[in-house]
């Protein structure tokens, strides 16, 4: 979908927050979904797509679903293979830091692969990127751990991953 959605590879959108990488990451979800062109990006056809945010109440979430719908007068059937989920239900922390070094949780990563196949994603859109780990971010080879670990992910299921991160 677009240029920065592309199977076996993760992309990110990086900007200061609070400007609407949430609610664009919500577009063009629905419209891999639906298989429409209400962003100016036609997609190849019909996607399976997961979004978690790791911040907002599920509530929240199904209000800005309902909204796009609602919209772009689209149809529950058009929803069809939209998969939302929030932190706040189920945490994914792929990687933890402590005076150590960084831990790779290999029973999350094995669980989310598991989830991604038996559901047949195509695209999973982690956002914000931040909530997915408890690493430091300012510590390059530890972000880069975590990073890898989601391109495993999208090589191991054949999906694209895109992550959300904030930047000042």
């Amino acid at each position: 979908y677009g240029q920065h959605y592309i199977r076996q590879f993760v992309s990110t959108d990086i900007s200061p927050g609070g400007v609407g990488k949430s609610s664009l990451a919500i577009g063009d979800a629905i419209a891999m979904v639906s298989g429409k062109d209400f962003l100016g990006v036609k997609p190849d056809g019909r996607l399976r797509v997961a979004y978690w945010n790791g911040e907002d109440p599920k509530e929240e979430l199904v209000r800005r679903v309902q909204a796009v719908a609602k919209h772009f007068v689209l149809t529950a059937d058009d929803l069809r293979g939209l998969f939302v989920d929030t932190g706040r239900r189920m945490p994914i922390v792929l990687a933890q830091e402590d005076r150590n070094g960084v831990h790779i949780a290999q029973p999350v990563i094995d669980q989310l692969i598991a989830t991604i196949r038996r559901n047949s994603i195509d695209v999973v859109i982690i956002d914000p990127f931040v909530s997915s780990h408890r690493v430091t971010e300012n510590d390059n080879n530890a972000i880069e751990r975590v990073v890898k670990q989601w391109a495993q992910i999208a090589d191991a299921t054949n999906c694209a991953i895109k992550i959300g991160r904030a930047h000042v």
